[in-house]
């Protein structure tokens, strides 16, 4: 999606039918606010746009579905930024993966990532625990907007606004600043402590399920989009980890849940990743049309990736057949990594 003060524009691929990509349309309207009203002034401060609607965006979630989908959503947006670290490190770029990352010297495109969405919006529910809850939180955003309405910030602007709001909570000398903002990987938080898990733990334990003993008898239709993404992620989180899944096993999956039918962009971009990692031919056809299909770079890049260490050839062919079709700078990256 892209915001404009008066019209949003969304991809076709987030309107799967079932409304499972709504959060996307919150994201975008929240982008009215946050992004064109207080605007980051440099490159480096991407994540007061992104991180702050992506927490927002969340926040929307939870008083139209209830905490349970909130922190089923934290869950996801956390294993997309464990993939996201996971790719700029093995590309060599592991400065990237800092909030506000030195970027000087480089090209704003090729620092995009989903580390100012969802390594922003983790810091903010880090500090929304710090200060007292969602009321706190909300009390400080709307002083901030009116702080900053029609200005251009620094993250120098935003950590002096919230000291000086926050000045009488004690547990405000507890946040390591440097490490949040300049430390490299994860940062050191378990989000799964503060969040309702109800949503969360049934898609873990699918997932666990289907690792033990390569089935499972569960119930699922009642899961929601984000479940199943979850569920993945599970998935690949352990094959990263170094578990195998058979083929078989994910033939039966397929089978069973019928994955690869499914019409969410998100899901089917899970589905090719886990094929690809697991080296498993069945995964080839639906990833060659994902790629011909879909031309965002948090999509493609990591599939391309994955496809590299899979069947490299194969990566270069589909590759040079779809390369028009993509934005130049997601072409040139990864050209950059398949030559």
């Amino acid at each position: 999606g892209m915001e404009n003060p008066n019209c949003t524009f969304m991809s076709a691929s987030l309107i799967p039918g079932d409304r499972s990509l709504t959060p996307t349309l919150a994201h975008e309207i929240v982008h009215s606010w946050i992004g064109n009203l207080v605007t980051n002034a440099l490159w480096k401060d991407f994540w007061l746009n992104e991180g702050f609607t992506r927490y927002i965006e969340r926040r929307i979630m939870s008083k139209i579905h209830g905490p349970a989908f909130r922190g089923l959503l934290l869950l996801v947006g956390y294993n997309d930024l464990i993939k996201t670290v996971d790719m700029l490190t093995k590309q060599g770029t592991p400065g990237l993966t800092r909030l506000e990352p030195e970027i000087d010297d480089v090209d704003p495109d090729d620092a995009f990532s989903r580390v100012p969405y969802e390594k922003g919006s983790l810091f903010l529910f880090y500090l929304e625990q710090i200060v007292g809850g969602e009321q706190a939180m909300t009390d400080w955003l709307r002083a901030y907007v009116a702080s900053f309405r029609e200005r251009s910030i620094q993250t120098s602007d935003v950590k002096r606004h919230f000291l000086e709001f926050f000045k009488g909570v004690k547990r405000v000398k507890e946040i390591d600043w440097e490490h949040w903002l300049h430390g490299e990987g994860l940062p050191d938080f378990n989000l799964g402590d503060y969040v309702d898990r109800s949503l969360v733990d049934e898609s873990k334990s699918l997932a666990d399920s289907w690792l033990n003993t390569s089935t499972s008898e569960a119930e699922t239709s009642h899961m929601k989009a984000q479940q199943w993404m979850l569920f993945l992620d599970h998935l690949i989180n352990a094959v990263v980890a170094g578990q195998s899944i058979s083929h078989s096993t994910l033939e039966n999956m397929d089978s069973k849940y019928k994955i690869s039918a499914t019409s969410n962009v998100e899901v089917s971009f899970r589905w090719c990743l886990l094929g690809c990692k697991l080296y498993w031919p069945g995964c080839l056809a639906l990833t060659e049309d994902f790629l011909a299909k879909h031309g965002r770079g948090v999509y493609v890049k990591p599939l391309y990736l994955a496809l590299k260490a899979f069947d490299l050839e194969r990566a270069r062919t589909v590759f040079q057949r779809n390369r028009n079709f993509y934005m130049t700078v997601v072409t040139r990256q990864i050209a950059a990594f398949l030559d």
